[in-house]
């Protein structure tokens, strides 16, 4: 009953976390990092975080950025990874590790990677790698493509001129 309980101030505490002062959003940090680690609360609370330039204050960020480094803490970060990658708690991480856009995605990738924790978002690099991968792949498409138009034209022309001197020859023939 009371991880229930626990979910809900979470989001109520997330959503007025800017009008915290910093040693307060540090306690309320630590202790649902606490929480989180003893598993005295559901893990499904990080849905409500979305780590986004648009989305994030600079007191959201301040939180975020103790909670995870106290879970690191707590529980390591090997284990605190496996839980991310976990399958099962996947969909609860999609705001905090943003798939959707490349900017997102590299928002929170140089997030983790500046509070030290950038062994967080290795699976979130493959993503905007892979990314990156098809843009530069679409991009040399879209380039053969356009080289091939002209060498279409180029034939069509040249054959038009070989026709028109080879009908001059036949005339003066």
């Amino acid at each position: 009953i009371y991880a229930q309980l626990f979910d809900e101030v979470f989001m109520k505490q997330y959503s007025t976390i800017h009008r915290l002062e910093t040693n307060k959003l540090r306690n309320v940090a630590k202790f649902f990092a606490h929480l989180l680690a003893t598993d005295a609360m559901s893990w499904t609370c990080l849905a409500y975080i979305s780590l986004t330039e648009e989305a994030t204050t600079s007191s959201s960020r301040i939180f975020i950025k103790i909670l995870f480094q106290e879970l690191a803490e707590a529980l390591g970060l090997k284990q605190l990874n496996a839980k991310m990658q976990d399958p099962e708690m996947r969909e609860y991480f999609q705001g905090v590790m943003p798939k959707d856009e490349p900017r997102n995605t590299r928002f929170s990738i140089n997030f983790f990677t500046s509070i030290s924790l950038g062994a967080l978002t290795e699976d979130s690099e493959v993503v905007e790698n892979s990314a990156e991968d098809g843009a530069q792949t679409i991009a040399i498409v879209e380039l053969f493509v356009e080289l091939f138009v002209v060498v279409v034209e180029f034939v069509e022309r040249k054959w038009k001129f070989v026709l028109v001197v080879e009908l001059i020859e036949f005339v003066l023939l």
